[in-house]
């Protein structure tokens, strides 16, 4: 069993004093489920830079769940060059090998999103990811489910906890020391579950998961008023289940409009040849299919 260590640290927020728990030794489930990620850009010369870092969740043998941004940057429209995967990772404990990620999977509506500019609330409510790993790591170190039933639920006040990776002020930017804490979500607005647990740098990616460790949400913002999670919608959940089975690219309607996403999730722009029934669509810069003269 794992041994539980709370350690009490100032928030930098008006919420006033965190109480986060630390997993000591090696992790049992359902905090087995979190992993550390780490994004790499590839230098010229072959040397790996860390551009950033964050927490992922399996969700199945071999898919994780985490946020869009730990991945992609909107800011150059590309996912890092390669992303790294550490199971169970806890310290100077590692029971499982690094795996590089083999595919990577972006929700389409972060994707359009303006490149430039601050974030805003549509950016964290689309903030959502996955990873899928070549080894069934997850049968092993054990999966949490995805919340399944009606979605569209008010959640506000359902007890939940987060498990992942924060840097803690002073520490190194790869480290990977793992905590969790418990605790409500203050509201739901939808598609973005404000909260108020701790989420220092690091924890983002990191899933919200109940009493009966299914995920509602993904830990993706903070701020001096509440911190967010993009929260697991009807739609939403069509896309994980059609990623885990191999099946994620495709069409999809949306609002009455439709697109064409590929494995990646993101919708095809200007002139596609859909393989499937050889014919050409055009979509516009936003992904909308369009018809008719233009």
């Amino acid at each position: 069993m794992s041994q539980t260590l709370p350690v009490r640290v100032e928030a930098d927020t008006d919420f006033g004093i965190y109480t986060r728990t630390r997993i000591d030794g090696t992790p049992t489930y359902p905090e087995s489920t979190a992993a550390f990620v780490v994004a790499v850009k590839k230098e010229d010369n072959g040397e790996e830079t860390v551009i950033s870092r964050g927490t992922a969740n399996f969700i199945s043998d071999n898919v994780l769940i985490t946020g869009a941004h730990v991945l992609y940057d909107r800011f150059t429209g590309s996912f890092a060059d390669i992303t790294y995967v550490y199971p169970m990772a806890n310290g100077n404990y590692a029971g499982y090998p690094k795996y590089k990620a083999v595919e990577r999977y972006i929700f389409g509506d972060f994707a359009l999103l303006p490149q430039y500019g601050d974030w805003t609330i549509e950016m964290f409510e689309s903030d959502l990811a996955m990873i899928k790993i070549a080894d069934p790591v997850g049968k092993t170190v054990g999966a949490l489910g995805v919340y399944s039933g009606e979605s569209r639920e008010n959640f506000r006040g359902k007890t939940v906890t987060l498990t992942g990776y924060p840097r803690i002020e002073g520490s190194k930017f790869v480290e990977a020391n793992l905590y969790k804490v418990t605790g409500l979500i203050d509201e739901d607005a939808g598609r973005l579950l404000k909260h108020r647990l701790d989420t220092q740098k690091g924890s983002s990616g990191g899933a919200l998961y109940d009493e009966n460790n299914m995920v509602v949400g993904v830990n993706v913002s903070s701020s001096s008023r509440y911190n967010g999670a993009s929260k697991i919608t009807p739609q939403r959940l069509s896309e994980i289940r059609k990623f885990i089975s191999g099946d994620a690219s495709g069409w999809r309607k949306n609002d009455g409009i439709w697109r064409y996403h590929n494995k990646n999730g993101i919708f095809k722009t200007g002139w596609f040849l859909d393989p499937t029934v050889q014919k050409y669509y055009y979509f516009n810069n936003v992904g909308s299919m369009l018809t008719g003269w233009i």
